[in-house]
């Protein structure tokens, strides 16, 4: 697993720069790591302290070093940056870095997305539900469904009821937020109960309407 690999010493400093830039104006770059230091463990704490700081004013600069760092857990912490932000001009460069060739950077783009309520997304993070190969991505994806309200994704949620228990767990618990339905984590139940959806005769406690025109991700 890829992670912050920050030795004691580099997380005491860390912890020390963020109480001195706790009051700081956003505008005083002096105490401030630098996003293109030589060190990647540098460059981390600077994406760290932009997110603490929800410096939007940073969000160009993070977007570029997304785009050419090298170091997979300083992506990471760049797309936690911007989740922090909450800016909508962070969720292209999220969908960008779910073809990472990283799985735990995947993972995190999927989780960003997520946060930043990135809905127009959904389909781009469904894709990574059904076709990523790392069941990791595969539960962030699925989780993220969940929370970005993805009816169109309940199809793919029951199929992965079928995979690996952390993908298994989050496709349930995804598939209960979707619909308020409180069936087991078996996938026999509710595929009988999408087919019965999709033929329009929902059961009566069901939570989701039926399709019209034939578009099951149509409210």
């Amino acid at each position: 697993m890829l992670g912050f690999r920050a030795s004691p010493v580099r997380t005491a400093r860390r912890v020390a720069v963020l109480v001195l830039l706790a009051g700081c104006s956003s505008s005083d770059v002096s105490l401030r790591k630098d996003l293109s230091a030589e060190d990647p463990e540098d460059r981390l704490e600077a994406a760290v302290e932009i997110g603490e700081r929800r410096d939007a004013a940073s969000l160009p600069e993070l977007v570029l070093h997304l785009r050419v760092e090298e170091t997979p857990f300083v992506r990471i912490g760049i797309l936690r940056a911007l989740a922090r932000l909450g800016e909508p001009g962070g969720v292209g460069p999220a969908a960008v870095a779910l073809a990472d060739p990283e799985p735990e950077v995947r993972a995190e783009a999927v989780r960003t997305l997520a946060a930043l309520g990135a809905e127009e997304r959904a389909a781009d993070v469904t894709l990574r539900l059904r076709e990523d190969d790392d069941p990791g991505v595969r539960a962030a994806a699925a989780e993220a469904l969940g929370r970005l309200g993805a009816l169109p994704a309940i199809p793919d949620l029951i199929a992965r009821l079928d995979d690996d228990d952390a993908v298994s767990v989050e496709a349930h618990r995804a598939l209960e937020r979707l619909t308020h339905r409180p069936l087991p984590r078996d996938p026999v139940p509710w595929r009988d109960w999408w087919d019965r959806w999709r033929a329009g005769a929902p059961p009566p406690e069901s939570a989701v309407p039926p399709p019209e025109s034939g578009s099951p991700g149509r409210r």
